[in-house]
């Protein structure tokens, strides 16, 4: 808005008024509080006072200036819109407002307390949670990796961490015998072996995330920033195929707060990740390395219960 009236958001939903373009305004030598005319086929003449003058931005406007050019676009409420119809039939109106909710999970619900609050059958409720989901499409490629790489992880170090057990209790095999000999119960020699791993652990845990917490964010928006050229590069590809390149139209998305052509907001995808290792998050990976160190050692705990004092001091000798 370049020129708007004090009161103009008070009075803009109700009564005869619009926002002009500036093109418009300053081709016709208008201003604000001026009353512009407008006359159908069958004479009747509508009146608006113009309370606002917009400029178009360039940077949110889609393709070819004949396309999106916003010089005689009139702005004024849905009540002015029925007002004009309801006098010439002939004149046909499609109004399509906008409502912006916190959460897609409420869209169903909103959707029925309209038709609850006496919206007829006949109008239509719509979401663009599918326009919105393809802005959060290379997010969740890159959340995606990171469950995958994940479970990689942990399977393989699971792996390494039995492995690493059992190699520990060979080398460790005549101190137990020792340790049993003198009375030290197979339990307590037992706890003294996942306590140590758990001590060992927890240690490599914590510094892992600390480690992870200050990588992540570059990482994250690295990994980002080379799905979004994979994506862009994929878009090309489709555009270059159907003609789109050179000539065509350039569809480019505004920003959160921009609309299209239809009324729907648009959607910018996200270049960026604000990557935060939360204190949830923590405690999910000690959960997660705790339940590997217990299971890892069980080859412990099973070598443990079978060997007896005896044996091990005989094969040492």
């Amino acid at each position: 808005m370049t020129q708007i009236v004090d009161n103009a958001w008070d009075i803009a939903f109700t009564g005869n008024y619009v926002f002009i373009n500036d093109e418009l305004a300053s081709y016709n030598n208008l201003s604000l509080n001026d009353k512009i005319q407008l006359k159908d086929d069958n004479d009747n003449i509508y009146e608006f006072e113009i309370i606002g003058i917009y400029k178009e931005n360039e940077e949110e406007s889609s393709g070819p200036s004949f396309f999106s050019n916003s010089a005689n676009t009139i702005i004024t409420n849905a009540d002015s819109l029925v007002s004009i119809t309801s006098a010439n039939t002939e004149i046909k109106g499609s109004v399509k407002p906008t409502f912006i909710i916190d959460d897609y999970k409420n869209a169903d619900s909103v959707q029925k307390e309209f038709y609850k609050k006496g919206l007829d059958e006949n109008y239509v409720v719509e979401t663009n949670e599918e326009i919105a989901t393809a802005g959060l499409t290379s997010v969740k490629n890159v959340k995606s990796f990171a469950n995958t790489f994940l479970i990689i992880t942990m399977i393989i170090g699971g792996i390494v961490l039995f492995v690493i057990n059992m190699i520990n209790i060979r080398e460790r095999k005549y101190e137990i015998g020792v340790l049993r000999t003198i009375g030290i119960s197979k339990f307590k020699l037992t706890m003294q072996f996942v306590s140590e791993l758990l001590i060992v652990g927890l240690i490599a845990l914590m510094l892992g995330a600390g480690i992870g917490a200050t990588m992540s964010k570059g990482v994250s928006n690295s990994l980002l920033s080379s799905e979004i050229k994979s994506t862009e590069k994929q878009n090309e590809k489709v555009k270059s195929n159907f003609g789109g390149s050179g000539g065509g139209f350039d569809m480019k998305q505004g920003g959160p707060s921009s609309f299209n052509k239809k009324g729907t907001p648009n959607v910018q995808a996200y270049d960026s990740i604000d990557a935060v290792v939360s204190a949830s998050v923590i405690l999910e990976l000690l959960g997660i390395g705790v339940v590997l160190i217990l299971v890892s050692s069980l080859s412990a705990m099973i070598s443990i219960q079978r060997f007896t004092p005896l044996t091990i001091l005989k094969e040492r000798s």
